[in-house]
């Protein structure tokens, strides 16, 4: 693999001094063309006061606006913000968890703020039900059809339904669900699961068990495309064809990454395709890598080098396609000496074919 010769020069989101530092991007474009950057921002380094903050961008990217607080529930912690844009409606969630939750794992509850006019005002934070003790979001858009039906996808603890608290990660066996909305994500109710056992590997004790994390993607055909973490050596893959009700059995996918997120956007020009943005590695949280598909992720590009520090994860990746064609990737980004930071680039997808 070789460093992309087309990435535009990385563009740092947060936390720019406002804060200790950020985590967990989301990225979205709005009616308007402006892009939405979404992401945790901490107090400190001791995870006491994290809060869900954005940040407007009016040129595609390549700059930013002020800050502004969206949800804080603190003193309980707001982590994985998500976004979905329905026309001039938007709606960011957050994962948010007890102060607990840096010794343990145990509840969660899905936080919203909701805007009817594109961003100009916002609603204060509400909670979305959700139908299990701990579930989790992780930085994916949600999906809007043409019909009004809006979805976003979720992964929930088996074990957290039965017992109070678990250790670690290591301890979560998880299932990717969807929850579904028909009347402008006003109201949410639980829609199809992809219950799927999916075993880590036996030597890899800090990895889930299951899917977890599930990336969605309308396909150029209108077919919906799904890439989940796993713990084991490879993404794992799902398609729908019925507008996200049904879904065929997880399996591999061509995308090597392990206990890892990885991200999915659409892009339309001259040949319309998907790209995906994930942790090439079979070990690691890095390099962060990029490639596209024109079938509908049946088959992909050589992956292209994002961010390649060995020993500093650049992970939790997010992707849309700005209004001049190119793709924003946004990622939280560690350093050796420095808090965690949010980065961006920029790419023509349409030259990643190679």
């Amino acid at each position: 693999m070789t460093m992309m010769e087309n990435l535009t020069k990385s563009v740092p989101i947060a936390p720019n001094g406002r804060h200790y530092q950020a985590a967990y991007p989301c990225i979205d474009r709005l009616s308007d063309g402006r892009l939405l950057c979404v992401y945790s921002a901490y107090d400190g380094p001791d995870c006491l006061h994290v809060v869900i903050e954005g940040r407007y961008s009016t040129d595609n990217a390549k700059s930013w606006g002020k800050p502004f607080t969206l949800i804080d529930s603190h003193p309980h912690v707001d982590y994985d913000s998500s976004i979905l844009v329905m026309d001039k409606t938007i709606l960011v969630t957050s994962t948010t968890v007890p102060p607990t939750h840096a010794q343990f794992i145990s509840t969660s509850r899905t936080m919203a703020v909701r805007s009817d006019d594109n961003g100009t005002s916002w609603s204060g934070a509400y909670e979305i039900p959700m139908p299990y003790r701990y579930t989790s979001g992780k930085i994916h858009n949600g999906l809007h059809f043409p019909d009004g039906t809006a979805m976003f996808g979720y992964s929930w603890d088996v074990r957290l339904q039965q017992q109070y608290k678990l250790d670690t990660e290591g301890d979560e066996v998880v299932i990717v669900g969807l929850m579904v909305s028909k009347d402008n994500a006003k109201t949410w109710s639980k829609g199809p699961e992809l219950n799927t056992h999916v075993e880590k590997h036996a030597s890899c004790r800090h990895a889930i068990s299951g899917l977890d994390e599930p990336a969605f993607v309308i396909c150029p055909d209108g077919s919906l495309y799904m890439l989940a973490r796993s713990g084991r050596s490879h993404m794992y893959e799902s398609r729908s064809t019925d507008g996200g009700w049904t879904w065929s059995e997880p399996k591999p996918s061509p995308l090597v990454s392990h206990n890892s997120p990885a991200s999915l956007c659409a892009f339309g020009g001259s040949k319309p395709g998907i790209l995906a943005v994930w942790n090439n590695s079979p070990t690691d949280r890095w390099p962060l890598c990029a490639a596209v598909s024109f079938d509908q992720g049946r088959s992909w590009s050589r992956p292209h080098v994002l961010a390649d520090t060995p020993g500093q994860q650049s992970s939790y990746p997010n992707c849309i396609q700005a209004a001049n064609g190119e793709v924003v990737i946004v990622w939280q980004q560690d350093h050796a000496n420095t808090p965690r930071t949010i980065e961006s680039a920029r790419i023509d997808p349409h030259q990643l074919r190679g």
